[in-house]
């Protein structure tokens, strides 16, 4: 009898390290995340430095690369529109860049955050608003 509780105990035992396993592994490709960015291609982001400027960013044509430049990082690229009035007026610029992220899984929500976000690259033309664009990337970061 003992020995069929313990195979019982045992057996139930398998079952629910089993379950538990399928409830904590889940996969997730680079393919799938860039036909995410296609469908929801749009972040917006307002940078304000109180009395020096504002700047509204709208990130677009997003594409991702997973662990490709660093194990464990997500690398993302694309085309941003800024917008920025300063004391100098209003002036617009084209971006590409890259940014790095580091990919958290939020059990909870049931969803994947891009935490520490880092722009890495970017080129802006017109190159004369490359200063502004220094001022900027600090903020950016943030």
């Amino acid at each position: 009898m003992k020995k069929i509780l313990l195979g019982v105990a045992a057996l139930m035992f398998a079952g629910l390290l089993a379950g538990c396993n399928q409830l904590t592994q889940y996969t997730l490709n680079e393919q799938e995340i860039n036909d995410y960015l296609q469908k929801h291609n749009e972040y917006q982001k307002q940078i304000s430095v109180p009395g020096l400027l504002d700047a509204h960013i709208l990130l677009t044509q997003l594409h991702s690369q997973i662990g490709r430049s660093e194990p464990g990082k997500v690398t993302l690229s694309g085309d941003a529109k800024v917008s920025i009035t300063s004391i100098l007026g209003p002036q617009s610029a084209d971006l590409k860049l890259t940014l790095k992220a580091q990919p958290v899984y939020d059990r909870e929500k049931g969803a994947i955050f891009l935490k520490e976000m880092e722009l890495t690259d970017y080129s802006v033309q017109p190159e004369k608003l490359q200063t502004v664009m220094n001022a900027l990337t600090p903020y950016l970061n943030q």
